[in-house]
């Protein structure tokens, strides 16, 4: 009997210290992930809705967290730091779900429930504006007949992560069209840099010989969707503005189309206007106004090479 209990035990230490392990390695591997991308905006809006939530308002606590775990130069304290005169209280449940999304540097916010998700509007709302009065951005008078469509393309698609799928012409037709039964707007801007400083897989950064022929790429996929929303007879326009004129459009615009990028979700979820979402994107905010269209979806099984412009315009009109 002492044998077998021995046996037990011994074969109990081995099993959690192998299963510690894992975790350890798990976290280490998101945590290069997180330091890979502690530059991009959108990574950094996500780690900070986080921190946010998990300190549930206390100043002190998230300006101590805050500090031991980010770059002072990217997380600075006049854009994230907010009032904290609004204060909330969240699960157990939910504090626990935080405490992995921070601890295992995870930005799945689309897990968390309507406890927390009421309070990220708030806080998100916040940081989009302190971007935009950071670059103090003239007021276009036609924002508000404005359709504003991110399309995010640099190292995505082509590293083939789920999220950076791309979506065929007949996606954006349905979304215009969509946006036209609401109101008579006069354009739409598209707005594209392609010059993501991203990565070619989870850890790796893309280079600059990478990042130049994927701009070159993106801006024909972009050639090849402007000439086909054309024939909808409105005008178009192109632009590449630095992260406030971005968030401006995306808060702004009476209507924004957002299929890839945590970075024009963001931008987008701040506004109370129409917001037009791909299945792909997770929608991590509560408000009404949002429209999801489900299908047309360029799914990376589909694409054999996504610099062949014949395949990918195929692709593309296909639907």
């Amino acid at each position: 009997m002492n044998i077998k209990y021995k046996n037990i035990k011994k074969y109990s230490i081995i099993i959690i210290l192998f299963l510690l392990i894992i975790i350890v390695l798990i976290q280490y591997q998101y945590k290069q992930i997180a330091m890979v991308n502690d530059n991009n905006y959108g990574n950094i809006i996500d780690r900070m809705l986080i921190l946010y939530l998990y300190c549930e308002g206390d100043k002190e606590k998230f300006k101590k967290i805050k500090k031991e775990n980010y770059n002072e130069d990217i997380y600075r304290d006049d854009i994230f730091l907010f009032d904290f005169e609004y204060r909330f209280k969240i699960s157990i449940i939910e504090k626990i779900k935080l405490y992995l999304l921070l601890n295992f540097y995870s930005p799945h916010l689309h897990t968390l429930e309507f406890d927390c998700k009421k309070h990220i509007k708030k806080y998100l709302d916040f940081i989009i504006n302190n971007y935009i009065k950071l670059n103090e951005i003239k007021y276009d008078n036609e924002i508000k007949d404005t359709i504003c469509i991110h399309f995010r393309c640099s190292d995505g698609p082509f590293n083939r992560m789920i999220s950076y799928s791309m979506v065929s012409m007949d996606f954006y037709k349905k979304a215009i069209n969509i946006a036209l039964t609401r109101r008579n707007f006069k354009k739409i801007i598209i707005l594209s840099c392609n010059d993501h400083n991203g990565t070619k897989n989870s850890i790796n950064k893309i280079t600059n010989e990478e990042l130049k022929k994927n701009k070159e790429i993106c801006a024909k996929y972009i050639e090849e969707y402007v000439r086909g929303l054309k024939k909808m007879n409105i005008k178009i326009e192109i632009r590449c503005g630095n992260i406030g004129q971005d968030f401006y459009y995306l808060k702004n615009a009476g209507c924004s189309i957002v299929t890839a990028g945590t970075f024009g979700l963001y931008g987008a979820l701040s506004s109370d206007n129409l917001l037009i979402l791909s299945e792909n994107i997770k929608n991590n905010n509560n408000r009404k106004n949002i429209v999801i269209i489900k299908g047309d979806i360029i799914y990376h099984n589909m694409v054999k090479d996504y610099y062949d412009m014949g395949e990918m315009k195929k692709l593309i009109n296909s639907y």
